[in-house]
């Protein structure tokens, strides 16, 4: 085992029960004088009057960085614009197109999923109209979108851990492999390497496999598991260098040349809202050229750290001190609120549209509020927006309200429930009682003669989506087995209602067309009560918040008066939903924000062609 250092070795190993990914950033936090709450294995980090999260190996990365280098095509043209060397790259909608395309790059092609990932679908080298043919098919079976790629012959391929302003690690990956002694067969080879591999946090979990395709890898060589192998002998088990597959990982931080360690930062750069990411880099064979081929985000870095070869780097204390220097200080002003509306308008304006459902998701909201107000919106994909503001600014955010200020690491944490109630918890905001549970027993010893309905849901489903049951204690009684691992919580009675609110402000509060009218004191209690959930979730920069309003408790002073009941990043509406405080569309001009990315430029990189010519 490499590291850093014994003390970085001996904090990981001690920490061994928490995941390897937020120890590397924990430590660090810990060692300035913050302090660690674990929520499962979510750690909320306090330290020098801010507070953040970490869960696995997300960093700063925004939700909206992150959907734009999901997306190969928008990716490529990104990085063409910011003058980064990236393969040409083809969108195509049938084979035909695909072979015209291979014909306008001239030369072997590489065939994928647009949205892919894993280098699932992917083919590479082809050359031929029948090679075509049969990678475009390859690639359907994997993604609805196909990109023809040009093929650069590599010599060496690197994922450079970057941000915009420099490379802080360089990994590259050794072919799983074994070094024969003289004595010992290759299974018993494996055996031994495996042993080795439990002892370094970044492999502990990754066993070099021994199966058919070992066998059949092996016989190529004329080679079987029981062939003992001379002294010093290097001998591949598989041809696949990935990690799982028993792959080593090298550091080669400080023999990577500037080319591309700048290259890796540029790309990053490029990106709106990113900061962050694994950058994988190919090096073409005979000229040395870099290439970008694709952007990470939680890009694994534990074998930078933890290298079999090479000089580690603690990219652990790096990513720190980067997340550090984003997060903005904790906000502890009193809150504003929504002005009341008396007139009870509907959230929806009314169009003449027709629709399959009385649902309405918040994008369709969010898009016709901006349309309606005079900006201009240009869509990149099926998830990534450009707009321009009536007086000329532009724009990137996601279509459900998104911008480079949101980061893709406090959503994923927005979708589980039991981390929510737990944030929650932590700054003791009032919510009813929940849990986790796995059998029809733990719900009946939840529900009996405790509760008279209660909300049923599995763990990573949306709050108000179709997988969500409401039960009254006799349904909840006699429920048949539980298909997995359900959150439960109690259902009181009272008035529900959602705001929209920022970490400063309630803007927007709604109730169902039929809800009796709330008085306004109780309306601005339950709007601050919103603010300070959305304040309990670290660098979350705006959320729809479900409150119920327990009426008598607050006549007769009781705690428990109102409660949080959910909070949700992409919330649905009825058609009939009706606005009793704030103004929607000024919400809708505050997600936008006054954020104008010299990157987000309209202009479309050349690069990004159909197989006619067309941009």
């Amino acid at each position: 085992m490499r590291s850093p250092d014994e003390t970085l070795e001996s904090q990981v190993l001690a920490a061994s029960d928490k995941p390897l990914s937020v120890s590397m950033m924990s430590i660090p936090a810990e060692a300035e004088g913050g302090t660690v709450h674990w929520i499962g294995r979510l750690a909320l980090i306090e330290a020098h009057s801010k507070r953040l999260l970490a869960c696995d190996y997300q960093a700063h990365e925004s939700s909206l960085g992150a959907f734009i280098v999901k997306d190969k095509v928008l990716t490529g043209e990104l990085l063409t614009l910011n003058s980064v060397p990236t393969p040409k790259t083809f969108l195509v909608d049938s084979a035909e197109k695909a072979i015209l395309a291979a014909d306008a790059i001239g030369g072997p092609v590489t065939i994928k999923p647009r949205s892919g990932h894993q280098s699932k679908g992917v083919s590479t080298g082809l050359i031929g109209e029948e090679e075509i043919r049969q990678g475009f098919t390859f690639a359907q079976s994997h993604g609805s979108q196909i990109i023809v790629q040009e093929h650069i012959e590599v010599e060496e391929e690197l994922r450079v851990m970057a941000s915009p302003d420099q490379a802080v690690a360089v990994v590259g990956r050794v072919a799983p492999h074994v070094i024969g002694d003289g004595a010992s067969t290759v299974k018993q080879l494996i055996d031994d390497k495996n042993l080795q591999r439990r002892l370094n946090p970044a492999l502990r979990n990754l066993p070099m496999p021994v199966d058919s395709l070992t066998d059949r890898y092996l016989e190529k060589q004329e080679l079987s598991l029981e062939s003992v192998p001379g002294m010093g002998d290097h001998i591949e088990i598989r041809n696949v260098a990935g990690l799982s597959a028993g792959a080593d990982p090298y550091q080669a931080l400080a023999g990577t040349g500037p080319d591309i360690k700048f290259t890796a930062a540029s790309a990053i750069a490029a990106i709106p809202g990113l900061e962050w990411g694994g950058v994988d880099i190919i090096v073409e064979k005979g000229t040395g050229n870099p290439y970008v081929i694709e952007i990470n985000t939680q890009a694994h870095y534990g074998g930078a750290v933890f290298p079999s070869y090479g000089q580690p780097v603690d990219v652990g204390s790096e990513v720190w001190r980067l997340r550090h220097a984003a997060a903005l200080p904790t906000v502890n002003s009193e809150p504003d609120t929504a002005e009341p509306s008396y007139g009870r308008e509907l959230l929806w304006h009314d169009t003449g549209e027709t629709f399959d459902s009385e649902e309405l998701s918040f994008s369709r909201l969010f898009t016709e509020s901006l349309i309606r107000q005079g900006y201009a919106i240009q869509q990149r994909n099926r998830r990534v927006l450009q707009v321009r503001a009536p007086h000329g600014q532009e724009t990137w955010v996601t279509a459900d309200g998104r911008t480079s200020a949101d980061r893709s690491l406090v959503q994923k944490v927005m979708q589980r429930h039991e981390w929510v109630a737990g944030l929650l918890d932590v700054a003791q905001v009032p919510r009813p009682r929940s849990e986790v549970i796995t059998s029809a027993r733990q719900l009946k010893r939840f529900v009996k003669g405790r509760v008279n309905s209660v909300s049923l849901i599995p763990v990573s489903a949306l709050w108000n989506g179709p997988e969500k049951q409401v039960l009254t204690e006799e349904q909840a009684l006699e429920t048949a087995p539980l298909p997995g691992k359900m959150w439960v919580q109690a259902r009181p009675r009272g008035r529900r209602l959602r705001v929209l609110a920022t970490q400063h402000r309630a803007w927007v509060v709604t109730v169902p067309s039929d809800s009796r009218p709330l008085e306004v004191e109780h309306l601005r209690e339950a709007s601050r009560l919103a603010v300070k959930a959305v304040r309990a979730i670290p660098e979350l920069r705006w959320a729809a918040v479900d409150l119920v309003v327990r009426r008598s408790r607050l006549q007769q002073g009781r705690p428990g008066g109102i409660l949080v009941e959910s909070m949700t990043c992409n919330p649905a509406y009825s058609t009939e939903v009706r606005i009793i405080a704030g103004d929607f569309d000024a919400f809708s001009r505050a997600v936008i924000g006054p954020v104008n990315d010299d990157r987000a430029s309209t202009k479309s990189a050349d690069c990004i062609l159909d197989p006619m010519g067309h941009h």
